[in-house]
């Protein structure tokens, strides 16, 4: 059972700063964008995310990882799940194989994940990506999932841009994202107050 918490937004604190600045990079990403927050606890990373989605309302799906998703099943569940939510046309017919085979490696599981987000791209008119937020991804440390991670990164189709919040810098690959320009990396010099 996956506790819809998780699932939840976080709402707009009175006394936070607006961050307009990095909000308005966070506006210029599209659809295939990686997007990675940066900075130890307390530099408002998950605050910058929900200031973002908040005052630039679209299609977003909202992760808010916690240790029970370092395992591969638990991790896809989530977020196939949170996925769905926002946009039924994401089907959870792969969770159900994948389910009855709790060890079984879950590649194509993330291909079949792809293809239907590649099939959203071709169908979505307004050319608007949905956002899929994992909030603080640093917990995860499973191989498996960070490979699975890749695939799904490597691959990411225009109807979808991807945002991590995390206190350390993700072991994924991310050398290629960087070179053609699909990331956007705000560190902790991006994020402190002057």
């Amino acid at each position: 059972m996956l506790l819809r918490t998780r699932f939840y937004l976080p709402p707009l604190r009175e006394q936070a700063v607006p961050r307009h600045l990095l909000i308005d990079r966070l506006k210029h990403t599209t659809g295939g964008n990686l997007v990675v927050l940066s900075a130890p606890a307390g530099y408002g990373k998950t605050t910058l995310a929900s200031q973002w989605l908040h005052q630039c309302p679209h299609t977003f799906a909202w992760l808010t990882l916690g240790t029970e998703h370092n395992a591969p099943l638990r991790f896809w569940e989530a977020i196939i799940t949170a996925l769905h939510q926002v946009q039924p046309d994401i089907t959870l017919k792969g969770l159900d194989t994948a389910q009855a085979q709790p060890d079984a490696d879950l590649t194509p599981l993330v291909i079949g994940l792809l293809n239907e987000l590649d099939q959203l791209s071709v169908d979505n008119r307004s050319r608007e990506p949905m956002t899929m937020v994992w909030d603080d991804f640093h917990l995860i440390k499973d191989t498996r999932v960070l490979a699975q991670c890749n695939l799904l990164l490597d691959h990411l189709p225009p109807a979808l841009r991807v945002v991590i919040t995390t206190r350390e810098t993700p072991p994924l690959a991310l050398a290629r994202r960087r070179i053609t320009g699909q990331l956007l990396w705000l560190n902790i010099d991006d994020l402190r107050f002057n």
